[in-house]
């Protein structure tokens, strides 16, 4: 018995890198792309005749589209392969477990078959090499076999495919210090996961006034916090998406921004996975966040828009772990525990203004219309102050 993956090979491999390259080449590079070339070449054999993509096509150096199918496909993973002998001994169990089960697959696979396989195995393989040459080869990877359009798969094939793909990159050690603080870390980020729900877009232009902030949540199964995305703009290269975690019981908050590690370049985020172990964290980001996040915890930023009124308040994402209130801390400044900034740099700090210490300048205004004021105003509502959820 065969079963139908197209869902597999587009859903789950192709399409979201292949978006991810285009942005990447382009930014990295500082090429902008020209029009693509009419003229269309044979396939060398060489991975490394394939530079650019995008339009649901592979080009050379020149931007003349390479004619790709399963065998030359094959061809071109293969001379990437070769490079890579030996870089399987520097791999983790699993993946090294994911690369021999691979190997023996392709053996037996047809060529579109072998294309997918192929794909896995190399993206486990391109993880030990240095970051920015990393990010180059994988995506270019996931771009060759997106060319191969959706096979019937082999139960054994589909399995290896679903298992490789669930792999995550290497965690970072700040992610590993993030889960050691109690901050739960989230899965990687897309706008089609199941795991990060949509909440709505931000009536209020926090941070630029043209671009919409879309607010998307995700709850951690045995953490209490809440992660937070908000990815802004139209999505393309050059758009931001910031996602911030916070540990409701130990205060300590994680950032990290739409970078990657390694470089300057802005990702963009529509149509794209984001890696969080890709992405520039707290340790190495040049922008201080704490520059704006600053108080009782780190989602105080805008509590009069009806969407963060909603995410933060007892009405917010109905999960038992979610919540943005911080209820234990090591810093008390105020007498209420306050959050703190996981980073490595000195100048992260939650320090409060030095002309309003308490921040009740802003956050104990009269109640107004559509306004999620904070304590102790907030409790001539009828409702009272939010709470947890």
């Amino acid at each position: 018995m065969r079963i139908h993956s197209a869902t597999v090979l587009l859903s789950l491999i192709a399409a979201p890198a292949a978006a991810q390259h285009g942005a990447e080449a382009a930014l990295k590079s500082g090429r902008i792309v020209k029009a693509m070339s009419t003229e269309t070449v044979r396939p060398n054999g060489r991975f490394d005749q394939l530079v650019h993509f995008g339009h649901g096509a592979v080009f050379d150096a020149q931007y003349r589209q390479v004619a790709i199918d399963p065998e030359s496909a094959l061809a071109a993973q293969r001379d990437l392969l070769k490079r890579l002998e030996g870089s399987a001994s520097r791999l983790a169990p699993k993946p090294r477990e994911i690369v021999r089960t691979g190997q023996k697959l392709v053996l037996t696979a047809r060529p579109a078959e072998a294309v997918a396989v192929n794909q896995i195995v190399i993206d486990q393989l391109v993880a030990t090499q240095p970051l920015r040459m990393r990010a180059d080869l994988s995506a270019r990877n996931r771009a060759l076999a997106a060319q191969i359009g959706p096979a019937q798969l082999s139960p054994a094939i589909a399995a290896f495919l679903k298992n490789g793909i669930i792999v995550a990159f290497p965690t970072t050690a700040y992610m590993k210090a993030c889960t050691a603080a109690g901050v739960p870390v989230p899965p990687n980020f897309s706008t089609t996961s199941t795991a990060w729900k949509f909440q709505g877009k931000l009536t209020t232009k926090i941070i630029q006034a043209n671009q919409d902030a879309n607010v998307w949540t995700w709850a951690s199964a045995s953490r209490k916090g809440a992660c937070i995305a908000l990815p802004r703009g139209t999505g393309t290269p050059g758009s931001l998406a910031g996602i911030i975690c916070q540990s409701a019981t130990t205060g300590k908050a994680c950032f990290w921004d739409n970078k990657l590690r390694g470089s300057n370049a802005s990702l963009g985020w529509k149509n794209i996975t984001l890696k969080i172990a890709d992405l520039q964290d707290g340790n190495v980001l040049a922008e201080n966040c704490t520059g704006c996040h600053r108080g009782n915890n780190v989602f105080l930023m805008s509590p009069d828009d009806p969407v963060w009124g909603k995410v933060m308040g007892r009405n917010g994402p109905l999960h038992p772990k979610f919540t943005t209130t911080v209820s234990a801390s090591t810093d008390m400044l105020d007498g209420h525990p306050r959050y703190i900034p996981m980073s490595s740099q000195a100048t992260w700090k939650n320090v409060a203004p030095a002309s309003d210490p308490f921040c009740n300048a802003c956050h104990e205004k009269p109640v107004v219309a559509q306004a999620m004021v904070m304590p102790p105003a907030c409790s001539s509502l009828p409702t009272g102050c939010n709470v947890e959820p």
